[in-house]
């Protein structure tokens, strides 16, 4: 088990129930509500507790889905996450930003991104 950020730490039990809340979310059946969960991935204000949606998104699927995938590369709190889904989705077109990972400083990144590269060129 991890140690919370200092981000969590700050937004309490609002960040554990809000990430329980997520997963819950990436579970079950949203359909229907695929719009909203997009729009709860790209809202930061929810930090770290996004994680288990974003990587939902590999579940979704769909161009919307995976182009908000692919700019969450960018987002620390669920990057690998966002990773994650890429790979579950096959994206080629993440595959520049991906293969761009495999030369991130932190080990976890480079080891998510050679994964979803190997899921995507299966």
């Amino acid at each position: 088990m991890r140690e919370l950020s200092d981000e969590e730490k700050k937004a309490g039990p609002f960040f554990q129930l809000a990430w329980t809340i997520g997963n819950a979310l990436s579970i079950v059946d949203v359909s229907g509500f695929e719009g909203q969960i997009l729009e709860l991935c790209r809202n930061r204000k929810y930090g770290a507790a996004r994680q288990m949606l974003v990587l939902s998104l590999g579940r979704l699927g769909g161009s919307e889905a995976e182009e908000t995938a692919v700019q969450l590369l960018r987002d620390e709190g669920v990057q690998l996450h966002a990773i994650g889904a890429l790979g579950k989705m096959k994206s080629k077109r993440a595959l520049f930003e991906l293969e761009r990972l495999v030369a991130d400083k932190r080990p976890e990144v480079r080891k998510e991104a050679r994964k979803a590269i190997t899921k995507i060129m299966r």
